[in-house]
């Protein structure tokens, strides 16, 4: 006892002192007897302790609410039952086939020999134990009915007879078991799709057993804890299932967009392609219809008064000066002298209204936007093709001192040759 004292103290004079005065106050250890009964911790952190004295070894704490069974008093310390689940140590040495064989074997707090006595064990009791995880030269057990704890008498305030603890914990361990359920059902609700889980149900149960748990604040304090975590749960999955919606339904309207403009681009091109064949038939179509106008069209200008009788008595001017200074030659001949000594010119005519008398021709012919020529002929009519670019055969002629040359057109045809 010394020994043990000089652990708690931390001397051994101290130690031999508190042994006397124990043993000169014999009552301090006379446990008091009184009915067995169901007390209910009234302070947080109160201390349980292996002797009824202040310097005793303090092997844990309670806190409010806590219930304990107490079978006695001693000392100003009411005497308690180590609480349910509380685990104790002896020695292997001591045990054979889960008998004692010896007697006044310590039962120790933690395997270790440095570790209060909590009680003793004799030769022949019959523990059930099994190999401690910590030390496995060490069997670890349930209490002894002889061992004993002691709590300050002023923490603890009586709540029932000795069978009120038992209640507790058959509703404590009820509690449990509800308590786990209800998680595990909350946690296959949220596993669900957003459109099955029935989460309404499982907060209704919720709800009722927060009513039963009233008394058990840690318990009910869990409860609401798992309502507003299945509440907030169920929100934010209804919302990313919704937004997920959201989402695939943007993705498919993008791509259909996609496959939209894709299909109208297509059509656009294909319409392109359309119109500029068209375009070019048409373009082909009207050359070869002018063409054909202008192949099946009279040409020659009839012999009549006018610009036209004008241009033919000209070139018949211009025949009869070449015969006569070749009087052994032909008409045709001079037309071949005509067609050997002719140019081709290519670009747009237009009309030319002559101010003076001596004009070199009745129309303009244009070079890329420029005039470049006077044009007359009494061959054909340059009226139809006005505005029109052409290619033609053509003799020069005197152009009267005018800006730019002048021409008697022989032949025309449609476009640039």
């Amino acid at each position: 006892m010394l020994l043990l004292y000089r652990q708690i103290t931390g001397g051994y004079i101290v130690g031999l002192s508190y042994f006397i005065l124990l043993l000169t106050t014999p009552f301090l250890l006379t446990a008091k007897e009184v009915p067995a009964f169901t007390g209910k911790i009234s302070g947080n952190k109160v201390r349980l302790r292996s002797s009824p004295h202040l310097n005793s070894t303090v092997i844990g704490e309670l806190n409010k609410d806590d219930y304990v069974k107490v079978i006695g008093e001693q000392a100003g310390f009411l005497v308690i039952e180590p609480p349910s689940g509380m685990k104790m140590y002896v020695y292997r040495t001591y045990v054979f086939n889960q008998i004692v064989d010896t007697n006044n074997v310590n039962v120790r707090l933690s395997p270790s020999l440095e570790s209060p006595t909590i009680a003793q064990l004799h030769a022949g009791e019959k523990i059930v134990g099994k190999p401690s995880s910590q030390n496995p030269k060490w069997l670890e057990i349930d209490p002894p009915t002889t061992a004993k704890l002691y709590i300050a008498k002023e923490y603890v305030i009586r709540a029932g007879g000795e069978d009120f603890l038992k209640e507790q914990i058959e509703k404590l361990e009820k509690a449990n078991i509800l308590l786990l359920s209800t998680y595990r059902d909350a946690e296959n609700e949220l596993k669900k799709p957003t459109e099955d889980m029935l989460i309404e149900p499982l907060i209704a149960k919720i709800d009722s057993l927060k009513e039963t748990w009233h008394i058990l604040p840690e318990h009910e304090k869990h409860a609401t804890a798992l309502k507003e975590l299945l509440e907030e749960s169920s929100k934010n999955k209804k919302v990313a299932a919704l937004e997920a919606k959201i989402e695939s339904v943007s993705a498919a309207l993008e791509a259909r967009k996609k496959k939209s403009d894709e299909l109208q681009l297509k059509y656009e091109m294909r319409i392109q392609q359309l119109e500029n064949k068209l375009h070019d038939e048409n373009s082909q179509l009207i050359a070869s219809l002018e063409a054909a106008q202008l192949q099946n069209t009279n040409l020659s200008l009839p012999n009549n008064e006018g610009p036209s009788s004008k241009w033919q008595m000209i070139e018949q001017s211009y025949q009869n000066q070449w015969l006569s200074k070749q009087p052994a030659l032909s008409a045709q001949e001079y037309q071949k002298f005509q067609s050997d000594h002719a140019v081709n010119l290519h670009g747009v005519i237009k009309s030319y209204e002559p101010t003076t008398n001596n004009a070199p021709g009745d129309f303009i012919l244009l070079i890329n936007g420029l005039p470049c020529a006077f044009l007359y002929s009494p061959f054909v009519d340059l009226s139809i093709v006005v505005d029109k670019e052409i290619s033609l055969t053509a003799v020069e002629r005197d152009n009267h001192y005018f800006a730019y040359p002048s021409y008697c057109v022989m032949q025309v045809k449609m476009g640039p040759s």
